[in-house]
């Protein structure tokens, strides 16, 4: 795993699988609480200017079993407005699954890495698949894959055409389905977690 991915390294299984045991003290309830209502406010007034690292230390994944966009995102979409519900899940479907069998002029399978820069960017953003295997994210992305693909998901201001340039081995077209795909991945991270708070309110 490259430096810029020690914070969130999936060869490090002490940190994937951690989860904290016992009990939390009612002061830490208090903190975190207080923590996030400090980061709403945040939110509120738009004052969140820069990507934050998901804190695979301090944080819990959120476990696909326990919220996933094919089980319960559409279908929470599905109560409130069918018709959007599946014109997204049909668009969505076909970013990840369009291609044209080719990497740069080598006619392959791309499918694991179509699947890879979507793990990746999921299991950063605090998402995680027990049944993915994640040692073969560093197999078939690059480093220069990594960081681009983040940076159009994170820090889309931020992105020159150098970072383009460095993609040597795709054509045009084909760094333009990975900004698709990233994009879609988004827009998953997003509602997964969105929904995922819809549900918990309606259910309180």
């Amino acid at each position: 795993m490259d430096e810029e991915d020690s914070q969130h390294s999936y060869s490090d299984s002490n940190s994937v699988n951690k989860k904290p045991s016992g009990k939390i003290p009612e002061a830490s309830c208090d903190e975190d609480e207080d923590d996030e209502n400090s980061r709403y406010r945040l939110h509120k007034l738009n004052l969140i200017r820069n990507f934050e690292n998901f804190d695979n230390k301090s944080e819990y994944y959120l476990d696909t079993d326990e919220f996933n966009w094919e089980q319960h995102v559409y279908s929470v979409m599905q109560k409130y407005d069918p018709n959007v519900a599946e014109a997204m899940n049909e668009q969505s479907e076909y970013a990840f699954s369009m291609t044209k069998k080719l990497y740069g002029t080598d006619e392959v399978d791309t499918s694991p890495f179509r699947l890879a820069i979507q793990m990746y960017l999921m299991y950063i953003h605090g998402i995680r698949d027990d049944a993915f295997p994640y040692a073969i994210v560093n197999k078939v992305l690059h480093y220069v894959h990594k960081v681009f693909i983040k940076r159009i998901m994170c820090e889309p201001n931020n992105i020159t055409n150098q970072d383009f340039i460095q993609l040597t081995k795709l054509t045009p077209e084909e760094r333009c389905h990975v900004c698709i795909l990233v994009m879609e991945t988004k827009k998953r991270v997003e509602l997964i977690y969105l929904t995922r708070a819809m549900s918990q309110f309606v259910n309180l």
